[in-house]
């Protein structure tokens, strides 16, 4: 999927193959997706803002591959939410943070992680090991809080569990990992 301007896309199985999905646009949000046996699940090659809810993959090699084109722009933020991993060689591929045009992010948050050889390589280094199991909240990229509003750059990964404030009223039923943020259908 290439270009556009925002957009929703959910409840699709990828099967094998080198990339499960090849993605790059604006804004956009995708939920409810399976991947299996892909050596790619998803190849994140540019975008402003992307969420990922409730994505299972078994089998991959790559979970999350968020590096960008020859020559094209640095992805910007990839969120990643009540998510499952299993069995998958790297769950999340970067190169380097920084860029001429800003920071590529990655937010992992309560993302679970069965038998994963790394959870998160950049630049050919380890910054989260893999194994079993739940990370409650992780971030890579610029922070921004009270203490830092211009932003701080997390260039070895930052834990943000005591930073995660999420009111109860949102957590509920889903198709994703325990314990994660309400969802439902969308209405067709």
């Amino acid at each position: 999927m290439e270009n556009g301007s925002g957009g929703f896309l959910g409840d699709i199985v990828f099967e094998r193959g080198n990339i499960g999905f090849y993605a790059g646009n604006q804004q956009f949000a995708t939920k409810n997706l399976v991947f299996s046996k892909c050596r790619t699940g998803i190849w994140s090659r540019w975008d402003w803002g992307w969420t990922w809810k409730s994505i299972y993959m078994t089998g991959v090699t790559v979970g999350l591959n968020v590096t960008r084109d020859p020559g094209g722009i640095n992805p910007g933020c990839n969120l990643v939410l009540d998510s499952v991993f299993n069995n998958v060689q790297t769950v999340v591929l970067l190169e380097s943070t920084t860029g001429i045009n800003g920071t590529t992010m990655v937010v992992l948050d309560n993302v679970v992680m069965q038998n994963c050889g790394i959870g998160l390589k950049a630049s050919g280094s380890t910054l989260l090991a893999g194994g079993s199991r739940t990370i409650a909240s992780w971030d890579r990229g610029r922070i921004y809080n009270d203490a830092n509003p211009d932003g701080m750059l997390s260039t070895a990964g930052m834990d943000l569990t005591l930073l995660r404030k999420i009111d109860a009223s949102l957590l509920g039923p889903g198709s994703g990992a325990p314990g994660g943020i309400f969802e439902r259908l969308k209405p067709q």
